[in-house]
């Protein structure tokens, strides 16, 4: 999920970079005001200023495409995410257990796993697979250790 701390950490590099700008149009402005003098040692130093402030311009402005690079693809995951889990519809097994199972009719069923976390589904945003099968007595988190209870020995089938 796209933080707070994200968006402020970028709109204070935005902020940076307009800051920095203003300086350089103030310099700029001071440079004109020089030309033609005969002492041309303040234009000099003022320009040098110029060039620094420039420079930072672009860093700051570096630094936005950054955060700002970082927040597509974090978004873009997060997307990815809803979509994939939008194929998963709440599932009871049959000794109780709440799990996610992927819904029927879903088009490459191959390329999903057939029942995952919920646990980590809501709280970590992670499509994790359960381990164990359709006769275990308890299917298994392998990220956050969940235990979802799945058949007993009544209805577990003897080999």
């Amino acid at each position: 999920m796209i933080d707070i701390a994200t968006i402020t950490a970028v709109l204070g590099a935005a902020s940076a970079g307009a800051s920095a700008t203003g300086q350089a149009v103030d310099v700029v402005g001071k440079l004109k005001n020089l030309v033609g003098s005969k002492d041309d040692s303040e234009a000099k130093a003022l320009a040098g200023e110029l060039a620094d402030q420039l420079y930072q311009v672009r860093i700051a402005n570096l630094e936005v495409v950054t955060q700002l690079q970082d927040l597509q693809r974090q978004a873009e995951k997060e997307d990815e995410f809803k979509q994939t889990r939008a194929l998963y519809a709440p599932f009871k097994l049959p000794q109780g257990g709440k799990v996610l199972k992927l819904k029927q009719g879903v088009d490459d069923a191959s390329e999903h796993w057939e029942l995952i976390c919920p646990i980590c589904a809501v709280n970590n945003q992670k499509i994790v697979p359960l381990q164990g099968s359709s006769d275990h007595f308890d299917l298994k988190c392998a990220n956050c250790n969940s235990v979802f209870p799945n058949v007993t020995w009544d209805t577990a089938e003897v080999y």
